[in-house]
């Protein structure tokens, strides 16, 4: 477990970067989806709640380096170093976003171009998902990465927990969904997300050094994940239960939902940085 604990900035980067994208996908959805003024206003302020823990995603990271400087540099090798890309993404969507949502608050741009610029930005978002899972799925030297399953269970982390914060947000707002496609996809999303667990750690127990198995890194990893579904289901039971009531205006309950899965995420990760281990070394 020493691996995890040592990378839990990395954890907090970029399960907040996966969940802040995903939210913010959502918000834009449903700002596109009204057409009152008002309403559309509300959202905007409520995505500074996504301003503020892209932020603290990006400090992490800076930890993670050792100082502001040495992120600068990491932005030499644009184009052929996979975390300059990463960084370069991360920046990108967070400068492109940002203005769009500074240009919507203070309604500069006509609503046209306005929606052609959230466009810009979600993509820039969606490109930045993907290359944070270059970062540690193109690495050979690591078997535990190297894998279909990291790519999936990145895209995992943001389809569970972006949805319970940007609906809270947006029922906030006033913006409702369709509950019962709602519910229907966060269960096969998190059924999902098992089974690609189920199959990493059968996966797992096929790799193998001259001094341990893959599965033998992280002892912990059943109560582990066991801890993480926990805290995801029961946060998810919150949430369904609370939206399927339309009681939305006690938030607090929602919020308490989205704090619990992310909680079982940020498990989640670290049991990724976790099984971290080097072919020929552990």
């Amino acid at each position: 477990m020493s691996n995890g604990w040592h990378e839990l900035p990395l954890v907090f980067f970029t399960v907040l970067s996966q969940c802040v994208v995903g939210a913010f996908i959502i918000l834009v959805y449903g700002w596109f989806s009204t057409n009152d003024n008002q309403v559309r206003k509300t959202v905007i302020s409520r995505m500074f709640f996504l301003w503020v823990m892209m932020s603290i995603a990006f400090a992490a990271s800076t930890f993670h380096l050792g100082s502001p400087l040495r992120a600068l540099n990491s932005l030499n090798r644009i184009g052929h170093s996979a975390l300059s890309n990463e960084i370069a993404a991360g920046s990108v969507f967070f400068g492109i976003a940002g203005l769009w949502w500074i240009t919507s608050w203070l309604n500069i741009l006509p609503v046209k171009i306005a929606k052609v610029f959230a466009l810009v930005a979600v993509i820039s978002g969606l490109l930045f998902l993907y290359l944070i899972t270059k970062v540690y799925s193109s690495v050979p030297t690591i078997p535990a990465w190297n894998n279909v399953f990291t790519p999936l269970s990145f895209y995992m982390t943001t389809l569970i927990v972006s949805p319970v914060l940007g609906v809270a947000l947006l029922f906030s707002s006033g913006i409702e969904l369709k509950k019962n496609v709602l519910h229907s996809f966060m269960v096969l999303v998190v059924f999902l997300s098992l089974m690609i667990t189920i199959l990493q750690w059968n996966d797992l127990s096929l790799i193998s050094t001259s001094l341990h198995r893959g599965n033998e890194i992280l002892p912990e990893f059943p109560w582990l994940v066991t801890l993480k579904y926990f805290l995801i289901t029961t946060g998810l039971f919150i949430f369904f239960f609370m939206t399927s009531r339309r009681v939305f205006s006690n938030f607090g309950w929602l919020f308490l939902s989205f704090i619990m899965v992310f909680s079982g995420e940020i498990i989640g990760r670290f049991i990724f940085y976790s099984l971290h281990f080097t072919v020929g070394l552990v």
